[in-house]
């Protein structure tokens, strides 16, 4: 199946109308709804650099939730893990 509508053919869309002769070399992904920045690299010996240091990325998840919270703000440190089931 082809997708239309993806950043990777965005990314190579905008090379092709810039005149830019790279290709799509993502350093990492977003979950299904999740926005945030995307680092892409223009070539795979750059992406290979990035994969290298990727253990010292550091992300954070913030979350709009309802209901009363004890404080204005509040932070769990708890790690992430897999959905039963995922394939991701």
């Amino acid at each position: 199946t082809i997708r239309d509508h993806t950043l990777a053919n965005g990314v190579l869309y905008y090379y092709q109308e810039t005149h830019q002769h790279y290709d799509f070399h993502p350093v990492h992904r977003l979950d299904k709804d999740t926005s945030g920045i995307v680092i892409i690299a223009k070539t795979s010996v750059v992406q290979h650099a990035f994969d290298k240091k990727r253990t010292h990325f550091h992300k954070n998840y913030d979350a709009i939730v309802e209901g009363q919270l004890p404080a204005n703000s509040i932070s769990i440190q708890w790690p992430i893990g897999r959905k039963p089931g995922s394939i991701i």
